[in-house]
Parts: C-alpha cells; sequence; structure tokens
C-alpha cells in the first residue's frame, strides 16, 4: 500500500471516530427533546433548557468546525479531501480494487469516484464533494469562529448569522454521508450507521426525581 494512502486510512479512521461523537450527542440532544416534549408536567420556562440547546449549539458547531478546517498540523476531512485532489493517482481503481475483492469492485470504483477518469479518482468529483461540504458548512464554521472560538466585535453589530437546529443537523447529515463515502473508498469497509449504540440505557436517570 502507497504511504501516502497507508496515512489516509489513518486519518479517515479518526475522522470516523471524531464524527461518530458528535453524531452521538446530537442523538442524546433530541432524544432529551422528546422525554421534554412527552412530559406536559415540564413544559415550562428554564434555563436548564436554554443550556441544553446552547450547548448542543457549540458541540455541534465545534465537532462540524473541526471537520472543514484544513490547517497543515490538523487531521479533517477537508484536509484529507484536499489531499486527495492533490495526488489522486494515489486512489487508484487497481488499489481499490486490491481491497475490495468484489465481482463489483471496478463499477462500485467507477461510479464513486471515477468520473471522467475511470483508472483514478477524478479530482472533480472529489471537489465537488469538498464544495459542497463547506457551502453547507459556512453559516455554522462562521458562527463556530466568531462567536465559540472566540467573541469576534462583529457579533454586536449583527454581521454573523447564527446557525439553527437545522443547519447544524444538515452538516452533519452531510459530513456522515461523505465519511461514508470515503471510508468504503479507502477501507474497504461499508458503514450502515455511523451512530454508535449505547450498550446500557443511558435515560434510566430520567426515571427517578432528581430533587431529593
Amino acid at each position: 500500500m502507497n504511504q501516502k494512502f497507508r496515512k489516509w486510512d489513518k486519518w479517515i479512521e479518526a475522522i470516523h471516530q471524531d464524527l461518530q461523537g458528535a453524531l452521538l450527542q446530537r442523538y442524546v440532544f433530541w432524544e432529551v427533546q422528546d422525554i421534554i416534549e412527552d412530559n406536559p408536567r415540564i413544559h415550562k420556562p428554564s434555563l436548564f433548557y436554554s443550556f441544553l440547546g446552547n450547548g448542543y449549539a457549540a458541540l455541534g458547531a465545534t465537532a462540524i468546525r473541526r471537520q472543514v478546517k484544513s490547517h497543515k498540523d490538523s487531521i479533517s476531512l477537508a484536509r484529507l479531501l484536499e489531499e486527495i485532489i492533490g495526488n489522486p493517482q494515489v486512489f487508484s481503481k487497481s488499489q481499490y480494487c486490491s481491497i475490495h475483492r468484489g465481482p463489483f469492485a471496478e463499477k462500485e470504483f467507477e461510479d464513486l469516484f471515477g468520473g471522467n477518469i475511470g483508472s483514478h479518482v477524478d479530482p472533480a468529483i472529489v471537489s465537488g464533494d469538498l464544495c459542497q461540504l463547506r457551502a453547507k458548512a459556512q453559516t455554522v464554521e462562521d458562527f463556530a469562529d466568531k462567536q465559540i472560538a472566540h467573541f469576534d466585535k462583529r457579533v454586536l453589530t449583527g454581521n454573523v448569522s447564527s446557525p439553527s437546529f437545522a443547519d447544524l443537523d444538515g452538516c452533519l447529515d452531510f459530513l456522515e454521508e461523505l465519511v461514508k463515502k470515503y471510508y468504503l473508498g479507502i477501507k474497504a469497509i461499508c458503514i450502515p450507521d455511523m451512530l454508535p449504540v449505547p450498550q446500557y440505557n443511558w435515560k434510566e436517570i430520567f426515571e427517578d426525581s432528581w430533587l431529593p
């Protein structure tokens, strides 16, 4: 295996694990929202609800920001895609087929990655994925840069937009789609669902009164 491809193999695993954490945080947040929604007795103003929402927004935006930044000392999906664009011959059909070994490997490579090239990944396909990712993440990344990483003075003038929960979830969904695609391409493993399954009843704490 090419040394650079071996590095990408390690990177996509790290990216996969990081995104799994973000998806698990999202799952917990929305499951708790369902618990609240299903219990009319707690439908009342609460600072705790604001804390939950702000916490999820900060965690989700930061997770997305990590994957769309491409600093030279960071591992992110954006940087991985940039490296593939710059070294398309490394991501070759022969490499793909050597690790997939299925009867439809060539066709699968051509459909997902080959584009107008065929023998190796088409940089235009990867560039398209990267452009879509950055477009979808722009508002979220801006929010993370200017209101979470530090407090930008432009916030006071209203020149920084805050993302909605739908924006956050849409970005995470697209990240999951891309990670699944490139995880398949690099590691020859298809991931049907990236959300980790808790191995215990984490909601059990809500069955007891929290106040003595």
